[in-house]
């Protein structure tokens, strides 16, 4: 039987995942770091409508220590741990080829490499429409086709790629600014002229209406959104599930095809370049993952901080969003390589192993646990389960936050002293191998 690249199923079939003794243990504690980091933004999307976390004023909390939640969540969290998560699948896919390359497994493994991305890219379809729509996996897997040439180039060249696409989705960035303001302006004269008496164009109201479906992200219709806590918390499986529907299509179109998949692209080669050049291994100086920690914390918690004040001196509307976007790309780069710096110190380090072992099982069982979170948060907020969307602020949250981490860290590593893999790691493995692989520790 012949393969679509030429190669016997029989030859594929031999190559298999990597072993144990080959993982790199710092990567497994960055993914467990990350995966655990992502729930404290994600816990915001299973509790509430999206437009309560676009602008933090319209609900969850924001005064006292909930104030003080959200400026954590915002400086340290809000998308640093998705970007952390996204080089480290760049860094996995990079490792997979490149291994499989150096024992001469060169065409078999491109085969491997799609086939697994098919799977995982089914596996998000599962998750998004019948889970959580939140789900990122089909977007990874969209994202990942275009990474099997890149291994190619040298840590330079895709250093200088991953500056290009910061450069991309920053011009992106600013075009979309000016195309709001523009917008806005216009309304805002036809919206003059409608209130002298002028009787309006069909051109004139579908300029008016673009502006109120762009501004609704960030103020929206009191009754529409209270339609939509309603329904997530009170609703059946099935009427949460239909009315998820729009929210998961626009997310696998309109923000696929434009600047988020140049930002996961940029990221994920960036992961590779920092594999390539041992930097995720943690087997540099510690002297150069601090200069990488405080450097990168340095400049973005400098962005962050201003960008938070601009945010409040403007308040939390379309165009000050859209303003202070354009910075927000080059912050979420500088402390997500903060953060790889402070972990791999920790990596190095002989202090809290035992929490080392546990995040790394976690990593280990990203898969597997990022789909449990997501089983988690949607029984604990939606109508089929407790029913409490809508319903914590953000300090309620993080106790749902902290009895998931909790779970993970203690139940992974029992759970990898008995199993070789996660439940959904075999699953995913048997398929992209197309053999059933072995799961016992002793097997």
């Amino acid at each position: 039987m012949k393969t679509l690249i030429g190669d016997d199923i029989s030859s594929v079939s031999r190559i298999s995942p990597v072993r144990l003794s080959d993982r790199l243990y710092s990567m497994d504690v960055l993914r467990g770091v990350a995966l655990l980091g992502i729930l404290i933004i994600n816990i915001q999307f299973f509790s509430n409508p999206i437009e309560k976390l676009a602008n933090p004023t319209l609900g969850a909390g924001f005064s006292g220590l909930n104030y003080y939640i959200w400026l954590l969540e915002e400086t340290v969290f809000f998308q640093k741990l998705w970007a952390l998560f996204s080089m480290l699948f760049g860094a996995g896919a990079f490792l997979l080829i490149t291994r499989a390359e150096a024992a001469g497994k060169g065409a078999a493994i491109a085969d491997i490499y799609y086939r697994r991305l098919f799977w995982l890219l089914l596996f998000g379809l599962i998750h998004a429409y019948l889970i959580w729509s939140g789900d990122i996996l089909f977007l990874y897997a969209v994202v990942g086709l275009f990474l099997y040439p890149v291994r190619k180039l040298s840590v330079a060249g895709m250093l200088i790629v991953v500056a290009g696409l910061l450069l991309t989705v920053t011009l992106m960035a600013y075009l979309d600014y000016r195309n709001d303001v523009s917008l806005k302006t216009e309304a805002t004269l036809i919206e003059s002229g409608k209130g002298a008496g002028e009787e309006l164009t069909s051109e004139q109201k579908a300029v008016l209406e673009k502006w109120k479906a762009k501004d609704a992200l960030f103020n929206p219709d009191q009754d529409v959104l209270q339609e939509k806590i309603e329904t997530m918390s009170s609703g059946t499986y099935f009427e949460i599930i239909e009315s998820e529907k729009g929210w998961v299509r626009s997310g696998h179109t309109e923000w696929l095809y434009g600047r988020v998949f140049f930002r996961i692209l940029m990221m994920m080669i960036l992961g590779m370049a920092l594999v390539k050049s041992e930097v995720l291994s943690a087997k540099l100086k510690k002297r150069t993952y601090l200069v990488l920690m405080v450097c990168g914390y340095v400049i973005g918690f400098s962005l962050a901080v201003f960008r938070i004040q601009y945010f409040l001196a403007q308040g939390f509307n379309t165009i000050s969003a859209g303003a202070a976007m354009i910075l927000w790309q080059p912050e979420m780069l500088a402390v997500a390589l903060g953060h790889i710096g402070l972990i791999c110190l920790f990596c190095k380090s002989n202090i809290l192993g035992w929490l080392k072992t546990s995040l790394a099982a976690v990593g280990r069982m990203a898969f597997s646990n990022y789909i449990l979170q997501s089983l988690i948060g949607t029984f604990v907020f939606y109508g089929y389960g407790f029913g409490l969307y809508g319903s914590l602020n953000r300090t309620e949250q993080l106790w749902v936050v902290g009895f998931v981490w909790v779970l993970q860290l203690i139940a992974s590593p029992i759970w990898l002293k008995y199993f070789r893999f996660g439940p959904l790691e075999w699953v995913w493995r048997s398929l992209t191998y197309w053999q059933r692989q072995p799961m016992l520790v002793r097997q």
